[in-house]
């Protein structure tokens, strides 16, 4: 009992912070699900081929190492105009597969599959979601396999709706809370 009435301020104290941190908490997970976009780690991958004899092998595996490393420096505030220039160069390079790999076999049809579907993929974290959807809708057109098209093109509309809703154009910036002004007290 003496604990109690010499330390009751302090209790208090410690009970009501630990009360608002987790309300706060709760409210901030709350606003980034419902209004915000939620930091994540995801693993990427990329279509590439997987014959050493076919001559655009090495090409796809130099593209591929050149997109995981510029991936790795992606951040919630930021993506390096290093990286959307290494995005750029990857697109630049499936662009080209289309029109070089045109027959109806199945492995150009593949190849081709891997070139829209690489390029829908980039594009989502350039967060560029319409050309992410025109990259979708020729991977279905392809028709080698259309689901992952349809995936794509659900998550680019998502992206879509989710910078309207929140009046925005990226999911990557920096957050300024230096001119943030509480709100009026209502007394």
């Amino acid at each position: 009992v003496d604990y109690f009435n010499n330390n009751s301020s302090s209790i208090r104290n410690k009970l009501q912070t630990d009360e608002v941190n987790a309300a706060l908490a709760e409210l901030s997970s709350w606003l980034s699900t419902d209004y915000g976009f939620s930091a994540r780690k995801d693993y990427e991958i990329l279509w590439i081929l997987d014959n050493k004899k076919h001559p655009e092998f090495q090409a796809q595996k130099d593209t591929w190492e050149s997109f995981k490393q510029a991936v790795a420096t992606v951040t919630t505030d930021n993506i390096s105009d290093e990286t959307k220039e290494k995005f750029n160069n990857a697109i630049k390079y499936f662009n080209d597969i289309p029109t070089r790999f045109a027959s109806e076999e199945k492995a150009d049809k593949k190849l081709r599959y891997a070139s829209f579907y690489n390029k829908a993929k980039i594009y989502l974290y350039l967060d560029n979601p319409e050309a992410a959807i025109k990259e979708a809708d020729a991977l279905i057109a392809n028709g080698f396999d259309d689901g992952d098209g349809k995936k794509i093109k659900k998550d680019a509309e998502e992206l879509i709706a989710s910078f309207k809703k929140n009046n925005t154009a990226s999911r990557h910036f920096k957050i300024d809370l230096s001119a943030a002004t509480p709100p009026a007290s209502a007394n």
